[in-house]
């Protein structure tokens, strides 16, 4: 008889391969997709719907990128509104069912179209969270999404890991935008600290800060210029511990645990700064204080939390169930099962359509056959169960109408826009913006004041 042939080995991995492609806790991809989205949804609906007015005034538009606009219509207040809505929707869904890895692509997409289709929105961390985004959408699909509601949730699937390039890609990427912009500040007059103090030296907490320095008897020029070095400090080390992050998880992870503390304890005093000094840039430090938490957390702490999280999810599903069971004979066909799991989503969403906002009811007929869709397809494919579905989708269109309904986005709308339109001279459009924007207001915040201001303008023309 012949030998044997020896079984063939796999391949040595190289170092490169070795660091991208290294195990990464599942459970903390699963978490920091879910948050994440989760905060994008309520940002996207709470803080940016509100500025559709300002869409399409006069005809004029300037995209951040040329072609854009001239492949694109010309953005309208209804078409803004309808995109950040259908962002936040997908964002939502994406957080709370197991979709296609082309929903989260397309999520990326409409998030970036919803920023790039006008320079009057120039925020500058679009950029980055679009990226952000690019890379959730290629995670590994969160772990958790086949378990039945009956079954318990055991502590070897939560410390399951798993190779996950993308992760890997978003944590370099976030340690070249701390690395950057430490090096940017590197300027001089950063290092004397004449930038920090011009941006922040007239809000309170800086100023007692500074208080306290200048009755030790050291000057406010040493102040200022040890608090920019500072700040230009953590930033280089935020870069470090998110370059290490690779390794939290790994076989020797925890050499860095020092690193990691670190970073986190960075991250909140960094980011907390930003928030004390007031600076325009939205929800964009709560994105980043998520990312470090999840990213930095020893793997029992996520586990702990998720344990809690996946217990209550499944208990809600089951309940939804048993309430639609409750309703419907053994007898109901399958399709009329499956319309009373959408009814809810549905009467959600003729909600939303009649929230006074343009773009709403193109939106909601859009997302009415999609709802369909979606849950026949969840139901075929086996992805999750019909009644997940429908709760998700319930939550989603419930927590969209929520944030219509109970925040001021409606009376900053119509402010926005009314304000807009008394610059311009056009008193008519101000007048029943203003009248509109009362509806919606606050008792301390009504713009009865302009809206008789406009009036008593109209009365006054000949």
């Amino acid at each position: 008889m012949g030998k044997r042939r020896p079984a063939a080995s796999a391949p040595a991995l190289s170092p490169l391969e070795r660091f991208v492609f290294g195990p990464v806790l599942e459970l903390r991809l699963a978490l920091l997709r879910r948050l994440f989205l989760l905060l994008l949804a309520f940002d996207l609906w709470l803080e940016f719907a509100e500025h559709g007015g300002r869409y399409g005034i006069g005809g004029f538009n300037v995209a951040h990128f040329a072609w854009l606009d001239a492949l694109m219509p010309l953005p309208t207040p209804g078409l803004y509104v309808a995109s950040v809505c259908l962002a936040g929707c997908l964002a939502l869904l994406s957080a709370l069912l197991p979709l296609p890895r082309w929903v989260g692509v397309l999520l990326a997409l409409v998030y970036t179209y919803t920023w790039a289709m006008s320079m009057l929105d120039s925020y500058q961390h679009h950029y980055l969270l679009s990226l952000m985004l690019a890379f959730l959408a290629f995670f590994p699909q969160p772990p958790f999404e086949e378990a039945k509601a009956n079954e318990e949730i055991e502590s070897a699937t939560l410390g399951r890991s798993i190779s996950a390039w993308a992760y890997v890609g978003l944590l370099l990427q976030t340690a070249i935008v701390y690395g950057y912009t430490m090096v940017a500040k590197l300027d001089p007059l950063w290092r004397e600290g004449q930038v920090l103090r011009r941006i922040a030296g007239s809000h309170e907490p800086f100023r007692a800060l500074a208080s306290l320095w200048a009755g030790a008897g050291l000057s406010p020029t040493t102040f200022w210029s040890l608090l920019s070095l500072g700040v230009a400090g953590l930033q280089a080390l935020l870069a470090l511990a998110y370059a290490l992050a690779a390794f939290r998880d790994r076989a020797g992870g925890e050499t860095w645990a020092p690193v990691y503390a670190a970073g986190w304890a960075g991250a909140f005093a960094f980011h907390l700064g930003i928030e004390l000094s007031d600076f325009e840039i939205g929800w964009f430090s709560y994105y980043m204080l998520t990312l470090a938490t999840i990213v930095f957390a020893p793997a029992r702490w996520l586990q702990a939390a998720c344990a809690l999280s996946l217990h209550a999810w499944h208990k809600a599903s089951a309940s939804m169930k048993a309430l639609h069971s409750s309703q419907a004979r053994p007898s109901l066909k399958p399709a009329l099962v499956w319309l009373l799991g959408a009814s809810p989503s549905l009467l959600l969403l003729y909600g939303v359509a009649q929230s006074d906002l343009p773009g709403l009811p193109a939106l909601a007929l859009i997302l009415a056959p999609a709802t369909l869709v979606l849950l026949l397809f969840l139901a075929r494919t086996g992805r999750t169960s019909l009644w997940q579905g429908a709760l998700a989708l319930t939550l989603t269109f419930g927590a969209l109408l929520c944030a219509l309904r109970l925040s001021e986005v409606r009376f900053d709308y119509y402010r926005f826009v009314g304000s807009e339109a008394k610059r311009r001279g056009d008193l008519g459009e101000a007048l029943i913006a203003y009248r509109k924007a009362n509806l919606y207001a606050p008792t301390d915040k009504n713009r009865k004041r302009e809206e008789q201001e406009v009036r008593n303008a109209l009365h006054a023309r000949p």
